[in-house]
């Protein structure tokens, strides 16, 4: 839905009572993830991650990362699990290590690798 040239977000937001409430926000392209609190559609800035968390897959399930340089521990606020809900997650990133978002949980999946080695290269012709 637009509004004089503004992207509008419209939705029915359940209340604690059980009614729906009709509410909206301007979208500028801010905002990562939204939330209802009692029927008001926010902008859910816990799931900002920080600039420095290593890149990956999890990005797209997981927010309000952040990542300490010194021990590389990646900890995430709120990790999407199959229910729908939010749970928090750490995980020590190791070398080759992409992190993934397992059910809620942070997971290390090895890199793939992109290219073969001199060796496995000549293996494989055999």
């Amino acid at each position: 839905m637009q509004e004089e040239g503004k992207k509008v977000l419209s939705c029915l937001c359940s209340m604690r009572c059980g009614s729906l409430n009709p509410t909206k926000m301007v979208l500028d392209g801010s905002c990562r993830a939204f939330g209802n609190s009692d029927g008001v559609l926010f902008c859910d800035k816990e799931m900002e991650n920080d600039e420095n968390v290593p890149k990956g897959d999890y990005e797209k399930d997981c927010g309000g990362c952040s990542f300490e340089e010194s021990t590389q521990k990646l900890t995430c606020k709120k990790c999407l699990t199959p229910r729908g809900q939010f749970a928090e997650s750490s995980l020590v990133v190791k070398e080759g290590c992409e992190v993934v978002n397992a059910a809620g949980a942070l997971k290390c999946r090895d890199k793939p690798q992109d290219t073969m080695s001199d060796d496995n290269a000549e293996k494989k012709e055999l």
